[in-house]
Parts: C-alpha cells; structure tokens; sequence
C-alpha cells in the first residue's frame, strides 16, 4: 500500500468486506476468495503460465475472537493527524518534564513518537463510543447512505469526501443548510481513544472542575511496556492538547511476569497462572510481597514459588511477632500505653537495646521512603524485610523477653518500644501486605480508623543513634561468635563459662551493662569481661576480631575421644569430596564446556569445602591438648 502511495498507482479492490471476489476480479468475480484462489491456479496453469507449486508457511494474520483470516481492505476510515501533538509530547518527554523509570523508556518513546503516524481511530463493530459525527443527506446527496447488513445491522455508509460536522449534544438540523435530514456516524472510536483521555475526562473535563484542579496532573503512571505507545504516548498528547498540561509527572514501566523458563505467561499456550490457585495456597499478602520483592527496576520477573514460600514465612513471622507483643501486654497495662511515640519523652529511660532498634527503625524508613520515590520497590520491601526479621525479630524481640520478665518500669518502657517499632513497621510494609497489616493494627495502640488512611512514617532524625549502633554491632558479634563456638563442639545449648577480652574500656563497659541480655541469647551461666592483655584460659575454644575475643573453656562439656572420632570421619568425608570438586575444575573439558555459572559455583563449593576443613582441624587440635591434659 505504502509503495504504490509513492508512486501513485490507482488503488484496485478485488476483495470485497465479505470476502467475496469483486467485479475488478474479471471473471472471478463474485468467486470465494478460497475457491478463486484455486480458481486462478488453475487458469495460469491453462495458459502454460504455471512454473510450479509448492507448500510453504507465512505469516497470517487471524481475527482474535473467531480465528478467520483477515484480508487487507481499502475503506473509508476516520484518522487523527498525530505529527502536531507528537511534537508537543516529544518536548516534554526530552525536557524531562515528564521522567521514565527505567530511563531507557523515554528514549524508545521519542522514537516512536518522531516516527508516528496518523491514527486511525474509526471501528467498525457494535459497542463503543460512536464518533460524534453527523452527515447531512442534502447537502451529501449519494455521497451518503444507509446500508443494512447481512447480520440486520444499520450502517452508514460516506463517500471520503462526503462534507460532516461534529457536534457534543444531539444536533437537530444541518449547520449549513438547516435541513434536518441527518444521520450520524455508525463507527465507533478506537478504545484506546476513550483511554487517551481518561486522565482529565475522568475528572470532568471539558469543565474546569475542582477534582480536575486538584488532581491533574497526577504524580505517578504505572503500566506495562506493551501499552506504552497504545496508551502512555497517547495521553501524553491528548493532555497537552485539550488541558494545556502533562497528564502526570512520572511513569513507572513495571516489569513482566515470565515463567521460570524466561517464557511469556499465556493462556492460550497453557503458561499462565490463575492467581487465585496462587492465593489459595500462599495468601493475596503473600503473593503481593513475593511479587514485588522479585521487581527489580528494568528486569522482567522469572516466577518462582519459592519467593512466594518465603513470602508466607515472612507473613507468619509479622503475625508471630505480633501475637508475642500484645501476649506480652495485660489489658491494664495496653490502656496505659501511648498512642503516639515521642522520643524525647522516653530517651532517658532507653536501654542500648532500645536506643539501637529505634535508630535502626529511623534508618529503614528513610531507606523504604527513598526507595519508593525512586520506584524501587523491591528494595523497599527488602529493606522491610531484612529489618524486620534480622534486627527486630531475631535480636529485640530476643532481647526485649529479659526485660519483660523484670517488671517495673523497665517493663513500661520494653512495651512502649515494642508497640512503637510494631506499629511503624507494619505501616511500613502496608503497601506490600495490606490485609495482614491492618488486621494487626487494629489490635495495637494507634489513632485513626484505618492504617489504609494514617500517615506513612517519616524518619525521626533525633532518633538516630550511631554510638548505640557502634556497640550493638560489636555485642551482637559477641553473641554470634559465641553460640557459633557452642555450636561447633556440639554444646550449643549447654549452659557455660565465657572469658571475653576487649581493648577499650568504652567497649568493656558496654558489655558489663548489657551482660542482662548477652548471658541469655548467648546461654552464659558465668561470663568475666578482661583486658585484652590478661592471660588467656587453656584449653579453650576462642574466636577473636580486631578489639574483641571470647574463650570458652572446654573442660567438662566435651567427650574428647567421642569427638575426635567424629571430627575425624567428618575431615575424611570432606576432603573426598573436595578433591572430587578440584579434579573437576581441573578438567580442561569441563572448564571449555560448562556454564559459566556451574563453574563459578563448583569454584564457590571448594572455597567452602577448604574453609570447613580448616575449621574441623583447629577444632581437632584443641580436642587433641584437651586430651592430653585429661590423661595427664
């Protein structure tokens, strides 16, 4: 169509709307078009005219409600000249006025828009917007007419260059010549025509209403790339047209939800998931937060159910460290507790602990708010996340359980800290599980009907405590290196003495004071904090860093000979292995052949393995001296 525009040729239908053969077919006129190809076939090979026939596929295009072929038509259709209001839309695109997340957006979109066409914006099918167009018979003449389809339905029917005028209400006569003889266009408007101008027709445009003031332009767009030139550009340009301004400030491309085989989702093929099935098993909450921790900007997801498991772990946690909080509480104490957090009144009263999960709430606020602006939403849900489970839950919560059994104030103040930090951080994770957080809201001290409606947190400055994060990080250490000593030599949950050796006197104090929390996530029954100058004990399991070591003494918590005999089998079974790993990376055919990441992971397994066994031989060598002075 396009060549013989350029070159003037006369446009020949021979295909009818029917697809039916039309008189310029000659004799093959009126034919099926599927029996006047067999019919041409045969009369070239008639003429001697038939080189030969042959079997071979092409692309076809197919109705997507019934399957039937579609044929190329020449009709008279209804277009919008696009090059004007593409232009608008390019300045504002290039400007920055309006940004793309993932950028790379902006710039396919200015591309698309440079090299636009105009719109065809006429259907012709039953339901739609039709076009608000009328024709006058008298002043058209045969250049209009009424049609009735073999289907019973009334169609107009104009020459292209019949004369029309638009109009917004029911016309009663011809503009131009008064006759009242009118009839309106039967064609209904390309859908993506009403969508171009849902921003402002939503909000009562062509009035200038209040909703239209307050909210147009919106913030942000979301959508999907498949959609962005169908739909995005074209809102783009119906705003700047008909408002005068951008219809929002940013829009968000989210990504695609593939199969874990990197495969589009599709019903017809059989690789889409009913979310429902989904739901069902995992939770909408569940499903929500599984999804969007996956988002990362600019890459499309792989599903995989395996995020969704985490994600209803995850669910379970917030519930269980919900329940822990209002099982903690008394109904006389939950009147007593405030319903608005303010820092300077409790500051005075706060243990390291508390000064440290407050300051950690303050910098996971700011990391989740930042993150959304950005559009970055699976680093706000990570951040969420990672707080909540590994500082709250695994280290304050721990903590918080000592100062609960204490009574008194202490116990006040553990309890308004608790609520404080719960109740942020399920407003926090709000937009990721909505359900499951408003559930449990209801249950704590809070104002406001809704956490649908209350205020997202905004970071207390004041609150952030570097000195309490300094220390808390190396008391935790402390806790860790500890129980991974336990755990190494079998007696993890075994009550035991702790020498723990620190350089400064800052640090020394700090554990002193602490010791209430440290003995019992670290199950200490007696601990002696020491300058890093005293003597060590003897036969002792140590694990030291810059500033710090703890040793426990081994006497009376191990069966040396029983261990030995354990640890020893154990190096035994690791070396095989890992010699089996290094003959493999040896392999020259492996190394040329192999993935790149089944290298890099069987390299990953031999640093383990080498790092295992240098453990098991330092634990052998301490069993083997602790031997020697039992026999002695």
């Amino acid at each position: 169509f396009e060549i013989g525009e350029r070159h003037g040729l006369e446009k020949v239908i021979v295909i009818d709307e029917y697809g039916r053969m039309t008189q310029s077919a000659g004799k093959f006129a009126s034919m099926d078009r599927y029996e006047c190809r067999d019919a041409v076939v045969n009369e070239l090979d008639k003429l001697g005219l038939l080189v030969k026939t042959e079997e071979y596929e092409v692309p076809l295009a197919l109705c997507y409600r019934c399957g039937t072929a579609i044929e190329p038509l020449l009709s008279v259709q209804w277009f919008v000249r696009m090059k004007p209001l593409a232009e608008l839309a390019i300045e504002v695109i290039r400007s920055g006025r309006i940004k793309y997340v993932p950028e790379r957006f902006a710039r396919m979109s200015i591309e698309w828009l440079e090299g636009i066409k105009d719109w065809c914006i006429s259907r012709q099918i039953w339901w739609g917007h039709r076009i608000p167009a009328w024709y006058c018979i008298n002043c058209n003449g045969q250049k209009v007419r009424e049609v009735r389809l073999p289907t019973g339905e009334i169609r107009v029917k104009a020459d292209a260059d019949a004369v029309w005028f638009a109009s917004l209400e029911q016309p009663e006569a011809c503009p131009r010549c008064g006759s009242k003889d009118i009839l309106q266009e039967t064609d209904v408007l390309d859908t993506w025509f009403s969508s171009a101008i849902w921003p402002h027709a939503t909000l009562g445009w062509p009035e200038r209403t209040k909703e239209l003031e307050v909210f147009y332009p919106t913030d942000l767009m979301i959508t999907a790339r498949d959609i962005l030139y169908l739909w995005v550009a074209r809102m783009i340009m119906t705003g700047l047209k008909f408002v005068g301004d951008i219809p929002f400030r940013t829009v968000y491309v989210h990504p695609t939800i593939l199969t874990s085989e990197g495969k589009r989702m599709s019903k017809s093929l059989g690789t889409g998931i009913d979310p429902i099935d989904l739901i069902e098993r995992y939770g909408a909450d569940a499903l929500r937060f599984g999804l969007i921790i996956q988002c990362e900007l600019g890459q499309d997801i792989r599903f995989s159910e395996e995020r969704l498991d985490m994600a209803k772990d995850f669910a379970n946690k917030v519930w269980n460290a919900a329940r822990f909080v209002l099982m903690n509480i008394d109904e006389d104490e939950f009147n007593e507790l405030p319903t608005r957090f303010e820092f300077s009144d409790v500051r005075h009263l706060l243990t390291l602990p508390d000064r440290w999960i407050i300051s950690r709430l303050q910098r996971t606020i700011s990391a989740v708010n930042d993150s959304l602006e950005q559009c970055e939403f699976d680093k706000a849900a990570k951040a969420v996340y990672d707080f909540f489970w590994d500082e709250f839950c695994d280290w304050y919560v721990e903590a918080s359980k000592c100062s609960l059994s204490s009574g008194g104030e202490r116990r006040r103040i553990t309890q308004i800290v608790l609520c404080y930090v719960l109740e942020s951080s399920l407003r926090l994770l709000h937009p990721f599980m909505p359900f499951i957080t408003e559930e449990l809201w209801q249950h704590l001290p809070h104002d406001g009907e809704s956490i649908m409606v209350a205020s997202f947190p905004k970071p207390d400055l004041e609150a952030i405590d570097e000195e309490a994060e300094s220390l808390m990080s190396e008391l935790m250490w402390l806790v860790s290196a500890t129980r991974s000593i336990k755990s190494e030599m079998g007696f993890l949950n075994v009550l035991c003495d702790a020498f723990i050796f620190v350089s400064h006197d800052g640090l020394r104090q700090a554990i002193e004071q602490n010791m209430w929390w440290i003995s019992s996530l670290a199950r200490l029954k007696e601990s002696k904090v020491c300058s890093f100058s005293e003597e060590r004990p003897r036969l002792a399991a140590s694990v030291s860093k810059e500033g710090i070591e703890v040793c426990i003494p081994l006497s009376g918590l191990v069966d040396a000979e029983r261990e030995l005999e354990r640890l020893n089998k154990e190096i035994e079974k690791t070396e095989a292995e890992l010699e089996r790993v290094r003959k493999r990376l040896l392999n020259e055919q492996f190394i040329k052949n192999a993935p790149r990441d089944l290298i890099e992971s069987e390299r990953e397994r031999r640093d383990r393995l080498e790092e295992q066994i240098r453990k098991l031989r330092e634990r052998i060598k301490i069993l083997m001296e602790l031997r020697s002075s039992m026999k002695q």
